[in-house]
């Protein structure tokens, strides 16, 4: 067991918040590739991050995006 900050955290939980992190960063590779393919230009990204900011909608995962982002 390792101490991190004053509080005992086990090697177990440390490797779930890595693969966690790793999971969050390869989708979010995935989606910049995607992006880099359709060669958008500065205004339709821009575009597409105004309606990714102001839909309305809780959301608590990035992966509730991925169908709309991908048009499916």
């Amino acid at each position: 067991m390792t101490v991190a900050a004053g509080i005992g955290v086990s090697s177990e939980m440390q490797a779930e918040e890595l693969s966690d992190v790793a999971n969050q960063l390869r989708t979010m590779r995935q989606l910049m590739a995607r992006l880099t393919a359709l060669n958008v230009d500065p205004t339709e990204y821009a575009c597409l991050k105004a309606i990714v900011l102001f839909k309305p909608g809780n959301y608590t995962s990035i992966s509730l995006l991925m169908p709309w982002a991908y048009g499916t």
